[in-house]
């Protein structure tokens, strides 16, 4: 970018040079046509240095154009100062068009570099979409591949040999992986529109610190990582969702169980500073590059871990940063590939409140008895699976398919709880809780959406349709439990 002085220095230079130009020119064309060369050069100022050092130039070149040629040609000065007028006009607007001109090719040329920019976000947008997707691929085959062989052997072996019961766990955990990845890209997704949504209380931070590790001990253990843990003396209170930061911990030490050989070292510490809680996440494991460092919480991306297979959709670090954020917390992740590990701090305001917090007493759960359920599910597999299951936990069930049948069956069956999809084929979910409640002889139906319509919206209009929760597909057997135990619609409203 051109400074001020250079602009309006080269206005100076170029109209001397305008001119001496001129004044060579006097033997050939003689005086008359004074200000012609000085046309071109309030052009070229202006189209150099802007409209002011233009200005300059005309303001310049109108006196010397008239003493030079028309007054000392000896002409009178009133032709002297009409010549210069008009010079003056017409110099004006030579720098509006020079200026109009200038604007309009500055502005194609940022046009066309937004373009250029534009068209590689979008190569690199489609190349990102492209690895995701393989990535995605090859995580959902896995468990996909375990669950098919499982199943296959379930239904080819007695149910009370060792192979049935493995088989059984295998789709147990692979389901819930499963699950997982599916919850993942929705709180991903959830945090990036800023529909994530977190449930504030008094915490203290160590409990919550103390039992995602005890959460993922396990998983370390069985990878030969030594976990060592440093809590504290006093509590660290804070407010916080602590399911969600349970979720920040989680992920934390499975990208250190992901990352660290095996004998390797996983430390958990927690410390007060500075009015903030500090927890530290650190491994020994191979590290990251410095380059990578500002791109380790980007969403999907997939650094280069030399000396590991794993691999993963690169959601869980987005995660943190995202959940962490919403606390007003930050998080860090640092790094050294020539002593190796890789180290994740991730800071929280502390509690300015009284040491201890109001403790409420706790509901006591119902005494659990055999109910009977509606299940309004319009996918025959999803709907037999359920049936199922909840048989197999002694209570009556019936299916309906579609809304309309549901309400018909409802009447005739009276279910204690109604377990209904949301996008059911003509009649929705919505519509069908609606009219349920609107019928005298089912209002004391207890209405559960059981739904993959999972974000903010879908739960909020369930809610206003007169479900009195809102369960993501799969359930688990707790959230199941809670539902079919509870006493009342009120024991479940959340």
């Amino acid at each position: 970018m051109r400074g001020p002085f250079a602009r309006y220095s080269a206005a100076v230079f170029i109209v001397a040079v305008a001119l001496a130009l001129r004044l060579l020119l006097v033997p050939v064309t003689g005086t008359g046509a004074p200000y012609v060369v000085f046309f071109a050069a309030v052009l070229v100022t202006s189209l150099y240095g802007g409209p002011g050092p233009g200005l300059l130039a005309v303001a310049l070149a109108a006196p010397l154009g008239a003493y030079v040629f028309v007054v000392g040609a000896g002409y009178p000065a009133a032709e002297a100062v009409g010549q210069a007028v008009i010079f003056i006009i017409d110099g004006v607007l030579v720098v509006y068009l020079s200026n109009l001109i200038a604007r309009s090719r500055r502005e194609a040329n940022e046009a066309a570099h937004a373009l250029r920019r534009s068209q590689d976000e979008l190569r690199v947008a489609d190349r990102n979409k492209d690895e995701f997707l393989a990535v995605l691929s090859h995580e959902l085959r896995n468990p996909l591949a375990a669950i098919r062989n499982s199943a296959y052997i379930l239904m080819r072996s007695p149910s009370d040999v060792p192979s049935a019961q493995r088989a059984r766990e295998v789709i147990d955990r692979q389901t819930t992986q499963l699950a997982r990845l599916v919850e993942d890209l929705l709180d991903v997704t959830r945090i990036a529109r800023g529909k994530f949504q977190i449930r504030l209380e008094r915490i203290e931070l160590g409990g919550v610190v103390r039992r995602a590790i005890e959460d993922q001990r396990s998983l370390l253990d069985a990878r030969g990582i030594l976990l060592e843990e440093r809590m504290p003396p006093s509590n660290l209170w804070i407010e916080g969702d602590a399911a969600r930061l349970i979720q920040v911990i989680h992920n934390l030490l499975g990208n250190a169980a992901k990352f660290t050989p095996s004998r390797g070292r996983v430390e958990v510490s927690l410390t007060s500073e500075g009015g903030q809680a500090v927890l530290s996440v650190k491994d020994s494991g191979v590290g990251i590059a410095p380059e990578d460092l500002p791109r380790v919480f980007e969403p999907f991306v997939q650094l280069d871990q030399t000396g590991t297979s794993e691999s993963g959709l690169g959601l869980g670090l987005a995660l943190v940063k995202g959940v962490v954020e919403l606390h007003g917390g930050t998080v860090r992740a640092c790094s050294s590939k020539v002593a190796g590990g890789s180290e994740f701090l991730v800071r929280l305001p502390l509690s300015t409140a009284g040491d201890e917090p109001i403790v409420q007493r706790a509901a006591q759960p119902a005494e659990a008895r055999p109910r009977r359920v509606l299940v309004v599910e319009d996918s025959p597999d999803v709907a037999a699976a359920l049936q199922g299951l909840l048989q197999s936990m002694h209570h009556d069930v019936r299916v309906a398919f579609d809304g309309a049948s549901a309400i018909g069956m409802a009447r005739e069956f009276r279910p204690d709880v109604v377990l209904c999809d949301l996008a059911l084929p003509g009649l929705d979910g919505y519509e069908t809780a609606r009219r349920m409640l609107a019928d005298a002889e089912l209002r004391g139906t207890v209405l559960v959406a059981l739904t993959g319509h999972t974000q903010p919206e879908d739960r909020k209009r369930a809610l206003e349709a007169g479900f009195v929760q809102h369960l993501a597909k799969p359930a688990t057997m707790q959230e199941l439990q809670q539902v079919l135990e509870a006493r009342s619609s009120e024991s479940l409203v959340a």
